[in-house]
């Protein structure tokens, strides 16, 4: 539980490519290397004061520290976990195209109602779903 003020520190230009979209290893590796240096920008934000309501509720001091990291790089956020972000990878090695790979386990649970709990019965849910797209 955080119960003192929370320094965050942003990181900015760093290669986006680490996603599941994006070149794989082997080629990140050959990028790495033929890149005479890589820049790195850190932005110190303030420090973050948990507020009484956040020291009794630890999600919303994440989610309020995340938001403030959000804001200070301009970008968005999502809800996704790190299952979802799994889930996706098992969708891109079925061959599904990148613009159809990301998937919200918790999306899926919902609707195939609440029937699947561990991620290898989503895996099996979501090869039907590739055999029935094809």
């Amino acid at each position: 539980v955080a119960t003192f003020p929370y320094r965050v520190i942003c990181g900015l230009g760093l290669d986006c490519s680490w996603t599941t979209a994006g070149p794989q290893f082997g080629e990140l590796c050959i990028r790495m290397i033929l890149q005479p240096w890589n820049r790195l920008e850190l932005r110190f934000l303030d420090p973050h004061h948990p507020t009484i309501t956040e020291r009794e509720d630890p999600q919303l001091f994440a989610n309020n520290v995340r938001a403030a990291m959000a804001t200070a790089l301009r970008v968005p956020t999502t809800d996704h976990s790190w299952a979802d972000m799994w889930l996706n990878l098992q969708s891109k090695r079925l061959g599904e195209p990148p613009h159809k790979t990301l998937v919200s386990l918790g999306a899926l649970r919902n609707f195939l109602g609440g029937r699947i709990y561990a991620r290898e019965r989503a895996k099996r849910a979501l090869e039907c779903f590739a055999r029935a797209d094809t």
